[in-house]
């Protein structure tokens, strides 16, 4: 357990320093590892606390609804994106994005 506590509080640490620079209103943290347990959000909640600011600190974390489907979901729409992004041409002659 001290391995998925640790892990945890590294990825609250980022989210803290990724906060810090986005000021968002709530963090959402999603997929399969968000069922690990309550010692997983103790330790990821405390390194969220340990890098940010003070004014980030009160930041809700919360769980994402889309559970272990999250990345599957995320891939889709990211590949859909792409797809149609590049088909998308300038009327002013300018490369397609990507």
């Amino acid at each position: 357990m001290r391995t998925i506590a640790a892990s945890a509080h590294a990825l609250g640490f980022v989210l803290g320093g990724i906060a810090n620079t986005v000021d968002p209103d709530v963090v959402i943290v999603s997929g399969s590892v968000v069922k690990a347990g309550p010692q997983w959000w103790d330790a990821l909640r405390s390194g969220f606390v340990a890098s940010a600011l003070p004014l980030i600190r009160p930041t809700p974390l919360i769980e994402g609804e889309l559970g272990g489907s999250a990345p599957l979901i995320g891939a889709a729409v990211a590949a859909e994106r792409s797809m149609f992004l590049s088909s998308v041409r300038d009327p002013l002659g300018a490369p397609p994005l990507h």
